[in-house]
């Protein structure tokens, strides 16, 4: 009996430094995001906005559901948005094009004095860029990020190149989502809307999935080194 007990000890401790072994450095659930809302131009993988992120920018349904794809085109998430009923262009503002096709459209709420918008399986701490549509007559609204407020911007519409934090773009710096994102703009007065939304990875946190491998692999560790001990004794 105790033959097969040190065979079963030595299996497992084996397979639990393979699976270890196995476990990559990382474990990203997620990398960067850009997204352009509204449904006139949208801006090329060149163009990094106010993030300086340049890469794929997703096109999202005005009611969504829809998936979207991180800046190398990988990691599907799901995006879901409410309360949008309008799809709209802005006049002219004498932006570079690139801006111009980020905040030049957007999508707003005019009968509701709120819009939602929840983005499934992301995981880590991120910064998050929200875009004001540049016409004058409409603005974020009061800006919530996973209860983080933020505030309103409301774009002057009269610019010549530059995106201006507060004006035309606010930042929920750091937020730390456990799998999902929730973005919530209010405003008494409409319409209130977006017209575009980069989430900036600033740290990845370990896969779920990964987690049982680990306290695997550490349990196996540790049946190994008690039998050590008990052979050294």
């Amino acid at each position: 009996m105790k033959t097969f007990h040190k065979i079963l000890i030595n299996c497992v401790a084996s397979a639990s430094l393979m699976v270890l072994a196995a476990l990559p450095v990382t474990h990203a659930w997620a990398a960067s995001y850009n997204i352009d809302l509204g449904e006139g131009r949208f801006p090329t993988d060149t163009y990094g906005g106010a993030a300086g992120q340049p890469g794929l920018w997703n096109r999202v349904p005005l009611a969504g559901p829809g998936p979207i794809f991180d800046t190398s085109g990988g990691n599907p998430l799901e995006y879901f948005s409410y309360g949008f009923d309008t799809s709209v262009l802005s006049p002219p503002t004498g932006a570079p094009p690139e801006e111009e096709a980020l905040v030049g459209d957007g999508y707003i709420a005019s009968r509701s004095p709120v819009y939602m918008i929840d983005i499934h399986g992301l995981f880590g701490t991120y910064d998050v860029y929200l875009y004001d549509i540049s016409d004058r007559e409409y603005s974020t609204g009061l800006l919530t990020v996973n209860n983080m407020r933020l505030g309103e911007a409301n774009g002057t519409g009269i610019f010549t190149g530059g995106l201006v934090l507060g004006v035309d773009y606010l930042v929920a710096s750091s937020v730390v989502t456990d799998g999902a994102l929730h973005i919530e703009g209010l405003s008494g007065v409409q319409p209130i809307g977006l017209a575009g939304i980069q989430i900036v990875e600033i740290a990845a946190i370990p896969l779920p999935a990964a987690l049982p491998l680990f306290l695997t692999g550490l349990v196996g560790l540790g049946i190994l080194g008690r039998k050590r001990r008990r052979s050294g004794g």
